[in-house]
């Protein structure tokens, strides 16, 4: 079954940051991972259909970390980004796909 929700809390994947319904949890740090997210991390490993390892003191979990993570304040930058694209966002919750496509452009230069 994996991670549930509780009603209070809503468990994301450590990966690609959606919500998380059913999904693989790490048994040392608890992160919570989608199926194809663990697989596409080479430093995982499957313990069961349910539990992984993913906090293993390796330079490839290392990297990956770092890759994931490159500022510290990447959660404040994330959350940043979601709040600026709320406010962009019409009454149906609904973006330009022409903003993504600003973004993408910047990202690359």
């Amino acid at each position: 079954m994996g991670p549930q929700n509780n009603s209070s809390s809503t468990v994301c994947c450590k990966r690609c940051k959606a919500k998380l319904v059913n999904g693989l949890k790490c048994s040392d740090c608890e992160n919570s991972y989608h199926p194809s997210c663990a697989k596409s991390i080479n430093s995982i490993q499957f313990i069961d259909e349910e539990t992984i390892k993913c906090c293993k003191n390796s330079e490839a979990s290392e990297t990956v970390s770092i890759l994931e993570h490159s500022s510290e304040n990447s959660v404040d930058i994330d959350e940043d980004f979601q709040n600026a694209l709320s406010e962009l966002s019409d009454s149906d919750n609904k973006i330009d796909v022409r903003i993504f496509n600003y973004v993408i452009k910047q990202r690359t230069k």
